[in-house]
């Protein structure tokens, strides 16, 4: 059995010529697909357009990355930068192409296939979701149904179906939270702008070591267990309960 997963990675220390090249490709992209401008994109950029589009929805997209054109071009180099390269298609390089820097979030698989991938910016910066299929092994029959639940008191409640064992999870979590929301308050009366940006960033990395570590402890107890994940689905969060629901509504974790 095969599933088609994503393995992000960061485009890490572009340089000045660089970073020129890949803007100039993607916001020509963007001219093509919301208003079907051709400044001189390549055709495998061009193709992912295949129709006609009735009305003009104004968004970002993320440039498309055929797999037929970069799954040869991985490479690994022993540079102080990095070890990890990629030559991807590029406008104002035809038949050269363009070599960046990457820096994977998760380790690649050992086997895999890779799918069509796409060139994301976020925040000026630069990164490659790459889509791979892999090999999951054998799958198992479930003896068991455990139901999560998400919510602002209790991040991530466990429901066990058969026995109806409840568990709370993410005490952790709120402390977190509740410690960087005091601080930033603190801060903000004395308008250290600086250094609220500064823990903003501290706690989001917390939070999201902390949702991995979370989830990854949720999936590996299902599996040894044998027992399938239910997720309650979230629907009109509305924020018209009062100015503290309101602040916990904005700042709500997801796991993923």
């Amino acid at each position: 059995m095969y599933i088609t997963k994503t393995i992000k990675a960061s485009v890490i220390e572009l340089t000045k010529s660089k970073k020129e090249l890949l803007d100039n490709d993607y916001f020509n992209y963007q001219w093509w697909m919301i208003f079907g401008i051709d400044n001189g994109l390549l055709s495998c950029f061009k193709a992912q357009k295949g129709f006609k589009q009735e009305i003009i929805k104004y968004r970002e997209y993320p440039l498309p990355l055929w797999s037929k054109l970069i799954k040869d071009w991985f490479r690994i180099r022993n540079t102080k930068l990095t070890k990890n390269w990629i030559k991807i298609p590029n406008s104002k390089k035809k038949g050269i192409g363009l070599w960046l820097p990457l820096k994977f979030h998760q380790e690649l698989p050992k086997k895999f296939k890779l799918k069509d991938s796409f060139l994301v910016r976020k925040n000026n910066k630069y990164y490659i979701h790459f889509y791979v299929e892999v090999e999951c092994g054998e799958q198992y029959i479930p003896k068991n149904i455990v139901g999560i639940d998400f919510g602002i008191k209790n991040p991530v409640t466990l429901v066990d179906i058969n026995t109806k064992e409840t568990r709370f999870l993410g005490k952790e979590l709120k402390q977190v939270k509740g410690k960087y929301y005091h601080l930033r308050k603190k801060l903000g009366n004395s308008k250290n702008l600086r250094l609220i940006k500064k823990i903003k960033d501290k706690e989001k990395r917390k939070v999201n070591s902390l949702l991995h570590r979370l989830s990854k402890n949720i999936v590996n107890d299902a599996y040894n267990n044998k027992s399938t994940i239910v997720l309650g689905k979230l629907k009109d969060l509305k924020r018209n309960k009062g100015r503290y629901f309101n602040r916990k509504l904005s700042s709500f974790s997801y796991l993923d």
